[in-house]
C-alpha cells in the first residue's frame, strides 16, 4: 500500500513537471482541456479534415503517466517510423 501512494506520488510529480512544460507554450497554442488528470494544447489545422488538432498533451492514469507530442511523430526519419509502424 505504502509503495503505491509512493508510486502516486511520483506520477503526480512528473504529470507537474510536463504539464509546466507545456504551460509555456499556451501563449501560441489553445488550451483544450485543463484537468488534474489532463493538460492539452491544440493549433494549426489538420491537412485532410481541415479542423484544429490536438499538438501536444501529457495525462496521468492509475499506473503511468504520457506524454505525446506531435510534432515528434511529424518528423520522425526513417528509422522511428519502421519501429512504431510502416
Amino acid at each position: 500500500m505504502l509503495r503505491a501512494l509512493a508510486e502516486m506520488s511520483n506520477f503526480q510529480q512528473v504529470f507537474s513537471v510536463l504539464r509546466n512544460i507545456l504551460k509555456r507554450h499556451a501563449g501560441r497554442l489553445v488550451v483544450t482541456e485543463d484537468t488534474p488528470s489532463c493538460y492539452q494544447l491544440q493549433g494549426g489545422m489538420h491537412p485532410t479534415h481541415k479542423k484544429p488538432f490536438p499538438i501536444a498533451w501529457v495525462t496521468i492514469g492509475k499506473a503511468y503517466v504520457s506524454f505525446h507530442h506531435m510534432g515528434i511523430y511529424a518528423r520522425a526519419g526513417p528509422a522511428q517510423r519502421r519501429v512504431e509502424g510502416p
